[in-house]
């Protein structure tokens, strides 16, 4: 383990007026709000830098993952996806929030009812998800991962796009001023950042599946734990 964590080592090593740059794709609004206090401590200014400067250098860099996405057949699930999708929009309806982004591969796997292999050991495929209070889905990948029929297994409320129109996504809630849900520990700066440029109000809720994984009873118990707070 490092003896000196990043944060203490910025503490002592930023003075006012520099200018500290951090990709929002690699770190989290969390981490984001971490450093942003460190900066102003020191009179720093925190940068959200465009592109990745070690990816500008890294000679052979592996490519995103393309694994086939494959139903999750609901003998094992448990439930079926548009069950699952309607109790999540009835939670998000219930608490005032008109979307939610899904940043958790592991999250967008169990709601949606599919399995990939694009984590070793782990059977997901990275992308991200927003799922709308009104009960429409967007699911951002790579459409070449689509397995044949999975678009029916899907349904037709599920949209897929391309991961990079998940950006202009986030910037449409904005403009509509909508309640957005984000779980912040987990999401990256850069959800948080536009959604907010854009005009939207950004909620900090936590995985709304995170308990129904579990049990899908604990949804209701969700709802009255997020009214209460």
């Amino acid at each position: 383990a490092a003896e000196t964590s990043m944060t203490d080592w910025l503490g002592v090593t930023l003075a006012a007026g520099m200018r500290l740059g951090y990709d929002p794709w690699l770190h989290t609004e969390t981490e984001r709000r971490r450093l942003e206090k460190v900066c102003a401590k020191a009179g720093a200014h925190l940068i959200q830098v465009p592109d990745n400067p070690i990816d500008a250098i890294w000679q052979g860099q592996p490519a995103q993952p393309v694994t086939p996405i494959v139903a999750h057949p609901v003998k094992y699930a448990g439930l079926a996806s548009d069950k699952k999708r309607k109790q999540v929009a009835e939670f998000l309806d219930r608490n005032g929030l008109d979307a939610c982004v899904l940043t958790a591969p592991e999250s967008v796997a169990w709601l949606l009812n599919i399995r990939g292999r694009d984590v070793p050991c782990t059977p997901v495929s990275l992308g991200y998800a927003v799922i709308q209070a009104a009960g429409g889905i967007e699911l951002f990948t790579d459409p070449k991962k689509m397995s044949p029929g999975l678009d029916k297994h899907l349904g037709p409320e599920v949209v897929v796009l391309e991961s990079e129109a998940l950006t202009a996504e986030l910037g449409h809630l904005g403009t509509r001023g909508s309640r957005v849900g984000v779980e912040f520990v987990r999401a990256p700066a850069k959800v948080v950042t536009t959604l907010q440029g854009a005009g939207a109000e950004v909620i900090d809720i936590g995985d709304p599946t995170t308990l129904p994984k579990a049990d899908t009873s604990q949804l209701k118990l969700m709802a009255t734990a997020a009214s209460v707070r």
